[in-house]
């Protein structure tokens, strides 16, 4: 399995744009000032694990490898069949003619990760629910981060606009890919922002792109080659489609609500002695 922090990985301030930089800036922000637990994560690492497993199948009746127990784990995790087809043509012939396999003590391993897991799943759906009496996404978000330590690609996103709002920057968007030609999302979310100042209502070669959750920012067209090249094993992207930036329901903040959370949160405001946020040699963003 890939061990990659995609939390605490090396960040390089040593970008051509200092735009890209500062929103660098706000990714760190979001993963080291309120470290959460997400499930995304858990289900897409299980499958790429599994998939692992495939060269050490023998060619026998009987195999040490319970690809059946572990496939009735996973489906108790909540997986989909989408996601469920992402396994390997082997995994699924076995599970179809359900093998019968050894049972050993590494299994019993196996099946208390997956509880804890599944414990895990369980317990942030709950709590999301509980969120939802709020009717407000930003209070939620932070509820679910600040906290239950728990959050996924739609509170990091919120949080990050926010971040970028009380720091000034006030056409920050919080939006929801999708592929071209197809009905479902790619069921990721992020925040977007035009350096030039304007709406976001399409991408353009001003729009940067603020993901915490996979802790990257830079340029929209940059980072649609990062998900389709890098991001395969996290969210399913159509070869051959582009992909869509839809603005999500607008979190609309008063000059008296950024005043609130900026009393309330000074670790988001940027602080420096040299130059201000999102500054240029043109001037300063949204000043």
């Amino acid at each position: 399995m890939d061990k990659t922090n995609l939390y605490t990985m090396p960040i390089s301030f040593k970008s051509r744009c200092v735009q890209v930089r500062d929103a660098q800036w706000v990714c760190h922000k979001v993963n080291t000032e309120m470290p959460y637990f997400s499930i995304t994560k858990i289900k897409p690492l299980i499958i790429k694990q599994m998939n692992t497993l495939e060269r050490h199948f023998p060619q026998r009746e009987k195999t040490s490898i319970k690809t059946y127990y572990l496939w009735n784990n996973l489906k108790a995790l909540g997986l989909n069949n989408e996601d469920l087809s992402q396994l390997s043509f082997y995994q699924r012939i076995f599970i179809k003619y359900k093998q019968k396999f050894f049972y050993t003590e590494n299994d019993k391993h196996i099946s208390v990760i997956l509880n804890k897991a599944k414990d895990v799943i369980k317990n942030f759906n709950q709590k999301r629910n509980e969120c939802k009496q709020y009717k407000n996404d930003v209070k939620a978000s932070l509820i679910m981060l600040e906290k239950y330590k728990l959050g996924n690609c739609q509170e990091t996103a919120i949080l990050a606009e926010l971040i970028l709002k009380i720091n000034g920057i006030k056409n920050a968007q919080t939006v929801i890919l999708k592929a071209e030609n197809e009905n479902v999302t790619l069921d990721h979310e992020i925040c977007v922002f035009n350096r030039d100042g304007s709406a976001f209502s399409k991408i353009n070669r001003d729009t940067i792109v603020v993901d915490p959750w996979i802790n990257k920012a830079d340029f929209a067209a940059n980072m649609i080659e990062y998900y389709k090249n890098q991001c395969k094993f996290l969210f399913r992207i159509p070869e051959g489609q582009k992909i869509n930036f839809l603005p999500y329901k607008h979190n609309n903040l008063t000059k008296k609500d950024i005043t609130q959370f900026c009393i309330k949160y000074p670790k988001f405001l940027f602080n420096s002695s040299k130059r201000k946020f999102m500054s240029n040699e043109a001037g300063f963003l949204n000043k």
